[in-house]
């Protein structure tokens, strides 16, 4: 059993940079939306749609450490996917203009035009 668990800290270590190390098998709702650095709120609504995998313990859910793990897993791929279609989009869309101005970037201009000039 031990062996197996650091199995998987070694491969979530390959696959996602960082180790959660669990410390036992099963975590109150609360401790495992901390581990994932969502609120419980929405920690419950994943655990009622079926995307973590929940155990009751009389009236209350605990969340096995193996689930924290794959649901990590699961958000880092969908994270990197998404960073690639995005990158991939960019590269597609070179006559794309942005409208959106922040506003350093609008000080510069305006500086630059002599528009921030006092009379």
């Amino acid at each position: 059993m031990i062996a197996e668990k650091l199995l998987l800290l070694v491969e979530a270590e390959h696959t996602s940079g960082a180790v959660v190390v669990p410390v036992k098998e099963l975590y109150t709702t609360t401790e495992s939306a901390a581990m994932l650095g969502i609120s419980r709120a929405s920690l419950m609504k994943l655990i009622e749609s079926g995307d973590i995998e929940a155990v009751k313990v009389g009236t209350h859910h605990r969340v096995p450490a193996d689930e924290l793990l794959a649901y990590q897993r699961t958000r880092q791929v969908s994270h990197e996917r998404a960073a690639e279609l995005l990158t991939e989009f960019s590269s597609r869309s070179t006559g794309f203009q942005s409208n959106v101005t922040f506003r350093a970037d609008a000080r510069r201009l305006q500086h630059a035009l002599g528009e921030g000039r006092e009379s």
